[in-house]
């Protein structure tokens, strides 16, 4: 019985000094106790706004295609993505030939844009060519939207509106916890329109078939071959974060054919 009358006495003498210390020197106390629940709550929200979001490269880092038939390597699941020296030249609808950007540093600028007036998306478009590692790098940032240069690989990929399948991927977030320039892809339906506006200022536009969400580790190089008709394909991330390897667990993936 005696220790928890001790600690009764010794709670009611410390609560009468701060109340003693607040009735004599109000002028120091006051400002005192302010600053100490400003550090508080800025701890707080430093907490709440700095965990969690993907990385720059936590969309379609770790998207694989196969360097030899395109067909038989299965997506990796790595947290980011194998960079490339390879540079590949790519001719643009204007005629002329634009360097390409690898994996390693930010994506070539193409001059063309990329629109879904259906969910407000209107964006730049870059370019990064696929290397012999087969690797499909990040977008540059939060709103750019990569398009990439299958050349290497026979049967993959293609320019906008030239027959082939278009390939093109964004962010669905990023960090710290942004809303990226395909936050809402999960949202487009079939008979949604997509718009490339080529570097000459023509539009190639299609319309969306079906969209698919697949695992991280799903094999990829079946959506990025030619299908024989005029394509575009879309690839974000979806499903679960994980914090740790900041990815994803799955992908969306969203097919079109050319309307116009």
């Amino acid at each position: 019985m005696g220790s928890p009358r001790r600690l009764v006495a010794l709670f009611d003498g410390t609560r009468r000094s701060i109340a003693g210390f607040f009735g004599a020197s109000p002028l120091v106390a006051y400002p005192a106790a302010g600053v100490a629940a400003l550090a508080v709550c800025g701890v707080l929200v430093w907490l709440v706004a700095f965990q969690g979001g993907s990385k720059s490269t936590g969309d379609v880092a770790g998207v694989q295609v196969s360097p030899t038939t395109g067909r038989t390597t299965t997506a990796t699941a790595t947290p980011g993505f194998a960079p490339t020296p390879v540079e590949t030249l790519v001719a643009a609808e204007s005629g002329t030939l634009a360097s390409a950007g690898s994996n390693e540093g930010p994506a070539a600028e193409s001059s063309m844009r990329f629109k879904i007036p259906s969910i407000g998306v209107d964006a730049p478009v870059t370019i990064r060519s696929i290397g012999s590692d087969g690797q499909m790098g990040a977008p540059n940032g939060r709103f750019d939207v990569v398009w990439y240069d299958f050349s290497a690989f026979a049967g993959m990929g293609g320019y906008p509106g030239e027959g082939g399948n278009a390939v093109f991927s964004g962010h669905v977030d990023y960090h710290p916890n942004y809303e990226a320039v395909f936050w809402d892809l999960r949202l487009v339906g079939p008979g949604d329109v997509i718009e490339v506006v080529l570097p000459n200022g023509t539009s190639v536009r299609y319309s969306v078939q079906w969209s698919e969400t697949i695992s991280h580790e799903s094999e990829f190089s079946s959506y990025v071959t030619k299908t024989g008709a005029d394509v575009i394909t879309i690839v974000t991330c979806q499903g679960t974060f994980d914090a740790a390897t900041h990815n994803y667990n799955s992908r969306l993936v969203v097919r079109g054919v050319r309307i116009s």
